[in-house]
């Protein structure tokens, strides 16, 4: 978003004209079109195809595009450049309403696909659930078991190659649901929480004054490594983010293992990010109020 989509989106409309050719088209049609977008992908992201998901990942990619074109060829109308949410107006929940409806299509579409082709369990977890089971045995006799199971789950993997694979080595539909759960959970706090933190440092920092002490005051804080951290932070875990993390693990076809391995360290991390940043937004609005 921030090295390719919005300075493509920006050259689009600067150097292209995009605007002055095309009038009759309005950031609201934008909109409605890569929602579009978003429903005709599920499609492909829940196809048995590699190649087919891979081009889900493509019209995907594009809807992202035309996300941040409705922005800015709304700022070009209203012959406004600068970078602000523009709350109440009717683009605004038109923008919200086609984001929150292109994420529920990208776990639509992976939750359909795992259903069409559920993902294989890992070997290590397959060993430890089987030696659960046998723990009263001996010492000896559970190290003579696990190398037979190594060498059983080798020729299982064999067999799958030439007569299918067994559902005993798939993951359950219970455990990917409740993986895309938690993705999904995940995606939805970073959502709301970075619409709430922008909201509170554009009043807070972005707002005009008419005080000078209070203007430096702000630009001051505004500059300070930790404002700059925590924007750094919500970079990298805001929801368009981690939209983008999913999109490229589709396009490597390593959407389970990603899901799996992100889950519990994203959560963390995004709420350690949450919890930081409501602190430093209330130390600036306690600072600011002292002036």
């Amino acid at each position: 978003t921030q090295y390719v989509r919005s300075p493509l989106a920006e050259y689009v409309e600067s150097d292209l004209y995009f605007t002055s050719y095309f009038p009759s088209i309005s950031p609201n049609a934008i909109s409605m079109f890569h929602c579009f977008l978003s429903i005709i992908s599920i499609k492909f992201f829940s196809s048995d195809s590699l190649l087919q998901r891979r081009i889900g990942v493509l019209i995907f990619e594009f809807r992202n595009f035309l996300d941040c074109l409705d922005g800015v060829v709304f700022r070009a109308r209203i012959k406004n450049l600068r970078y602000k949410s523009y709350r109440g107006n009717l683009g605004y929940y038109m923008d919200g309403i086609t984001d929150v409806l292109s994420g529920i299509c990208l776990i639509v579409g992976c939750l359909l696909h795992f259903f069409k082709q559920r993902p294989l369990r890992s070997i290590t977890h397959k060993i430890n659930q089987t030696l659960s089971t046998r723990m009263s045995r001996s010492s000896d006799n559970e190290s003579e078991e696990a190398d037979l199971i190594i060498l059983n789950l080798d020729d299982e993997q064999k067999q799958q190659s030439t007569n299918g694979i067994n559902s005993n080595t798939c993951e359950t539909k219970a455990r990917i649901i409740i993986a895309l759960s938690i993705l999904s959970v995940r995606y939805a706090l970073a959502g709301m929480f970075w619409n709430r933190e922008v909201q509170a440092y554009e009043d807070l920092l972005d707002s005009y004054i008419n005080q000078s002490r209070r203007q430096d005051l702000q630009m001051t804080i505004l500059h300070s490594p930790l404002t700059i951290l925590m924007f750094y932070l919500w970079r990298y875990l805001s929801a368009i983010s981690v939209q983008d993390y999913l999109i490229f693990a589709i396009l490597f076809d390593r959407t389970w293992e990603f899901i799996q391995k992100t889950n519990k360290i994203g959560c963390l991390c995004l709420l350690i990010t949450i919890f930081a940043t409501e602190l430093h937004i209330d130390q600036i609005r306690s600072i600011l109020n002292l002036f």
